[in-house]
């Protein structure tokens, strides 16, 4: 976490309080009606390591 916090440029603590707050958000998007999607989450997992950086 310190890692993606120093690249968006926030405190850890900043970043862990907003992380918080999507992360539930991003898990209800990727799983409608509480399913995993066939694919699984390859997909979304790129998607993520991408805005990381």
């Amino acid at each position: 976490m310190q890692q993606m916090a120093n690249q968006v440029g926030l405190a850890l603590e900043a970043f862990g309080d907003q992380l918080s707050q999507l992360l539930p958000q991003i898990v209800d998007r990727l799983t409608p009606q509480g399913q995993a999607p066939e694919g699984g989450f390859s997909d979304a997992l790129e998607l993520l390591a991408k805005l990381a950086k």
